[in-house]
């Protein structure tokens, strides 16, 4: 009659083991340990709580683990009157009223009632043949064409711009203008196709370390359009380390000082100052001026990269508009992008992005453009898998047609 006793000495034993087992179990899956906090300066002067990676994710100062708000020494951004639009005053910094598209009075200037002019708005008609009433720059900001002050949208007579399937890098099928799928690194596959019976190829992905230092996995395609370091085809997240890159002062081409950090210090055509640098102590040199002509607007004076941003033509650095007389309507023609794709645009549309004009007149329709050459370039602190071009007008390093990025690839 040894069975009974043996049963359960069997049962005690696996009892014991399933013990010893889930202690294990939770030791190796254990809930993984929070990420330390601590005191982050954002570029507008204020103080939160938050993690290293979040705080350099939204271009902050981290001042360490365990550090907080009373006892950091976040500078102090200098506000003041800013002229919006609508005519109304608000007192916030440079940057923020540049972005809400008003008009900065000065440091410390305070708002005073009846002081700010209401500018007036009209129809705007965008290059995707959208019609939306705005005033006369912030059209001219998004590439459209002003219809006058006070004109409505209803009589505006917006072009139709055609639409198409389009091919993305991702293997989505999306209906968008031929100019919006060259953009986003598509295949425009003619005016007026359907995506119902087209088959897309899907682009291979991989782990794309992102300006954050977050890891998502995207194709190529999407990984270099969020500025990220693409890891190679096939890559996974798990077992990637993504360093975020450091912050610093970084001097835009407005001669604005933002805080940012090398990647897209770059990527916006700044001046990065070094990791650890600040604003406060920057000396952005104040960009030159001169007349720009564009298209369907009057003559203007802007910095060279406002004129091309607006498509319009920079006639030199301290030229008068009152010397000035700009032709009221530009010629279009093809343009290759970096892409490989065909858009007809103006000349000045045409170099501002990147592409090479075929010549006044011209057609896509009749247009071979060459295949894109792209190789891995090395910018500061990321890898981005571009044309030398493109490279080159990021001051990087290009590697050589058809590199790919990896974890060697930049020295």
């Amino acid at each position: 009659m040894n069975c009974p006793r043996r049963i359960l000495s069997l049962v005690s034993t696996a009892l014991a083991l399933l013990c010893l087992l889930a202690g294990g179990a939770r030791a190796q899956f254990g809930t993984v340990p929070p990420a330390a906090t601590g005191a982050c300066c954002l570029p507008n002067g204020m103080c939160v709580i938050s993690t290293a990676a979040r705080c350099n994710q939204f271009g902050g100062s981290y001042q360490g683990d365990n550090t907080n708000c009373t006892t950091a020494a976040c500078p102090t951004v200098p506000r003041g009157a800013c002229c919006l639009p609508s005519g109304r005053c608000v007192v916030v910094t440079q940057a923020r009223c540049t972005l809400q598209g008003g008009t900065y009075q000065g440091d410390n200037a305070p708002c005073v009632l009846g002081a700010c002019p209401i500018v007036p708005q009209g129809a705007c008609c965008l290059p995707t043949g959208q019609c939306v009433v705005t005033t006369q720059n912030r059209c001219t900001q998004h590439g459209g064409t002003y219809q006058g002050d006070n004109t409505p949208c209803s009589t505006a007579g917006c072009p139709s711009v055609p639409r198409g399937a389009c091919c993305l890098p991702n293997g989505q099928c999306a209906v968008l203008t031929q100019a919006r799928c060259a953009i986003g690194g598509g295949t425009y596959q003619g005016d007026n196709t359907p995506c119902g019976t087209l088959t897309c190829g899907s682009a291979p992905t991989g782990a794309c370390c992102l300006p954050s230092g977050a890891c998502h996995v995207l194709s190529a395609a999407q990984c270099q359009t969020m500025g990220g370091n693409y890891r190679g085809d096939g890559t996974g997240c798990l077992g990637t380390s993504c360093v975020p890159p450091q912050g610093g002062a970084c001097c835009l081409p407005s001669g604005q000082c933002v805080r940012s950090n090398a990647t897209l210090c770059a990527q916006n055509g700044g001046t990065f100052l070094g990791v650890g640098s600040s604003c406060l102590g920057a000396n952005c040199p104040t960009p030159a001026t001169g007349a720009c002509c564009v298209p369907n607007l009057p003559c203007g004076v802007r910095t060279q990269a406002t004129c091309l941003q607006a498509g319009g033509t920079y006639l030199g650095d301290g030229t008068s508009c009152s010397t000035t007389s700009c032709p009221t309507t530009l010629p279009t023609g093809a343009c290759c992008l970096p892409t490989g794709n065909c858009v007809a645009v103006t000349q000045p549309r045409c170099t501002q992005l990147g592409g090479s004009y075929q010549g006044n007149n011209t057609t896509c329709t009749g247009t071979t453009c060459p295949a894109p050459v792209v190789g891995a370039c090395c910018i500061p602190g990321a890898c981005l898998t571009i044309s030398a071009t493109q490279c080159a007008a990021l001051n990087g390093t290009f590697q050589g047609a058809g590199t790919q990025c990896g974890i060697l690839s930049c020295p």
